[in-house]
């Protein structure tokens, strides 16, 4: 909902990072026709009441013009060339790599420009064979260059690469400029959504330029040596099609320079092809490479099927009269063997792969649906591949619509959903179509709820706002469901308000540790981490106290979960004399935004020293997570810390 566009809404596309205007304006007007054949409510409701179906006419039409566009890719080159097995070989573009077929069934900004894309190679290949008649200056090769190169930036701006193609193709320099300049005017035709939000799209696009990191974060370096190289290595150790066939396309490019050979020509079109398809292959793969994922290469797999054909046209040229029956014909057979072999044949593994991991997927998705009503107050810390919740798919839209559009979709979705709470890390909340939560606020307001953890590494990363010592006394969390396939984890979750009122201090001596050894444990049950440092070496109070060295200098670790303005903590723990550098820290998550380290004792008994920090929560920290820990800074002497207490005043 967040990226649709249509005639009928007029209201511009939010999400204009790609900027993927084209797929947006498509897929709304797609909805558009298909609500048609679907009226069992208005549009936004029947769209939030049944995305699947929408989401599959999407699909169904980008295959139906997948296989539109493959026919006429077929059509007009054995027309033009009259040369059928031409035809057919250049249709195995889309088959020459795994990753284009994977994105067969996905709504993707890459299954948009792959019809594109085609479509450039099928006009590509027509102007290689007529180009005598092309006189003018302005002909319709030069449109239909600047009209799909156009349709391929406003689609991903990142493949702009593709435009070196025709740029090298058109010869002199007034046909090459009006290119560029009818690709800019068609280009912004295309991509008119970014003109609502220019400056955000104009910033975005230069951090990403000049940023190392994914999405325009990290350094502003533009290209971060040790990662780059690193996936330049990813791209061509990988087993693929493409590893072997960029390496002889560029090959192939420049030995054509060999006289050996007595395969060059003068203004010779069909290398000025092969020569602008190495060109861009070369700057994708450093693109790629610079932010890697893999299919962020489409164009240049898209090319190797091309590039392989220009390459039999220029150096079969001392047998020209046997192109047909000796050269294109076997290659087609050798190219169709290796493709299956390296390309199709992974992708019937990872299809099969993908099957079963969907099944297992669902699994989780039937119990939800056999034992929790639709109303179930549900929190879902969800992995990066999603929830088996359809209103999660919906959240991710709505994050993408904009604030017009969110005010608009909101009601309907607290209506048909009104009880579904996502967490990201973009707020550290439990968010809301219209809202964010702290998680105490949700736990108080419901006291029993059903929590979804669809990833192991993001739960224990909210450690601080899950489990802190206050959590531990006022919660309980049972194990509902565990898909040992996934692991996908559903916890019923009670709240006991009277617990937090009456357990008001938290003490730890290290004399208890959990099963694996790695926690302390205190007499009132709560858990502390780095139960390795326990020693028997000094001790305040009974046997054990916490050693830290500098290979291992945090002792006592634990959080209080949420904390409110106004509350007052006392933290207090006792240090042996010995070592005046260690102490005592209470920090935030993000140290910048709070951190005190306490090494000034106040009390001293015998050769142990307390170390003791008053504490009033401000304003600026409310509802954030307290990390208490203590920490031996120094290199050389060992420090022991022994009974910790954290009290929590009036």
């Amino acid at each position: 909902s967040g990226r649709v566009w249509s005639w009928r809404s007029r209201s511009f596309p939010w999400m204009v990072e790609h900027p993927g205007t084209p797929l947006s304006v498509l897929a709304a007007n797609v909805i558009e026709v298909a609500h048609l054949f679907h009226r069992q409510e208005t549009l936004v409701i029947d769209l939030f009441k049944n995305p699947e179906y929408y989401l599959n006419a999407i699909i169904a039409v980008l295959i139906a013009l997948d296989c539109i566009t493959i026919f006429l890719m077929g059509y007009f080159i054995t027309k033009s060339s009259k040369n059928i097995i031409a035809g057919i070989f250049f249709q195995l573009t889309p088959f020459a790599s795994f990753m284009v077929l994977s994105f067969s069934d996905i709504i993707m900004v890459e299954h948009l420009v792959l019809i594109f894309f085609m479509g450039l190679i099928t006009v590509i290949f027509k102007y290689t064979q007529h180009i005598n008649s092309n006189i003018k200056l302005v002909d319709r090769y030069l449109i239909w260059f600047s009209v799909l190169t156009g349709l391929i930036c406003s689609t991903k701006v990142m493949y702009v690469a593709t435009a070196i193609i025709p740029f090298v193709l058109l010869p002199g320099g007034k046909k090459k400029g009006l290119y560029v300049i009818f690709t800019m005017i068609a280009f912004s035709v295309f991509a008119f959504a970014i003109f609502n939000r220019w400056v955000y799209f104009r910033n975005w696009f230069f951090n990403n330029l000049i940023h190392s990191g994914q999405y325009g974060n990290g350094p502003a370096n533009i290209i971060e040596k040790s990662s780059f190289i690193k996936n330049i290595k990813t791209i061509f150790i990988r087993k693929s099609v493409f590893s072997y066939a960029f390496f002889i396309i560029i090959l192939a490019t420049i030995l054509y320079h060999f006289k050996i050979f007595k395969v060059k020509r003068n203004n010779d079109i069909h290398y000025r092809a092969l020569l602008g398809i190495s060109l861009c292959m070369i700057i994708m793969i450093i693109i790629a490479a610079k932010q890697f994922k893999y299919y962020y290469l489409f164009p240049a797999l898209l090319l190797v099927v091309p590039g392989i054909y220009f390459i039999l046209s220029v150096y079969s040229r001392p047998i020209v009269n046997f192109i047909p029956k000796f050269t294109l014909i076997p290659a087609l057979a050798i190219f169709v063997f290796i493709a299956y072999k390296i390309e199709v044949k992974q992708l019937f593994y990872l299809h099969s792969y993908s099957i079963s991991r969907k099944e297992e997927h669902l699994e989780t998705m039937k119990f939800i649906n056999k034992n929790f009503d639709k109303n179930q107050p549900t929190l879902l810390i969800s992995d990066y591949y999603g929830a088996p919740y359809v209103e999660y798919g919906l959240f991710y839209g709505m994050a993408w619509c904009g604030g017009k559009m969110r005010t608009k979709y909101a009601p309907v979705l607290i209506n048909l959903y009104p009880h579904k709470y996502f967490y990201h890390g973009w707020n550290n909340l439990f968010n809301y179509w219209n809202n964010s939560f702290p998680y105490i606020d949700l736990l108080k307001r419901y006291h029993q709820l059903v929590l979804y953890s669809g990833d192991n590494e993001m739960e224990k990363s909210l450690e601080s706002k899950l489990h802190g010592m206050n959590r531990q006394i006022d919660l309980n969390y049972d194990t509902v469901y565990l898909n040992n396939k996934t692991g996908e984890k559903l916890y019923k979750v009670t709240y006991d308000s009277l617990s937090s009122k009456i357990i008001r201090q938290f003490t730890c001596g290290a004399e208890k540790l959990d099963l694996s050894k790695s926690c302390f444990i205190s007499e009132q049950g709560l858990v502390f981490e780095n139960g390795l440092t326990q020693s028997d070496e000094k001790a305040r109070s009974g046997k054990y106290s916490s050693r830290l060295t500098d290979k291992c200098p945090y002792g006592f670790t634990s959080y209080i979960s949420e904390v409110s303005e106004g509350e007052h903590y006392i933290f207090s723990v006792w240090r042996y004399k010995n070592n005046h550098d260690a102490g005592l820290v209470v920090t935030t998550s993000d140290p910048d935004v709070f951190y005190h380290l306490q090494t000034k004792s106040v009390q001293k008994e015998g050769e142990w020293e307390m170390l003791k920090f008053e504490f009033k929560v401000p304003e600026s920290l409310n509802k954030k997570d307290l990390k208490i820990y203590c920490w031996n800074q120094n290199k050389v002497l060992p420090a022991y810390f022994d009974d910790l207490v954290i009290q929590r005043g009036n």
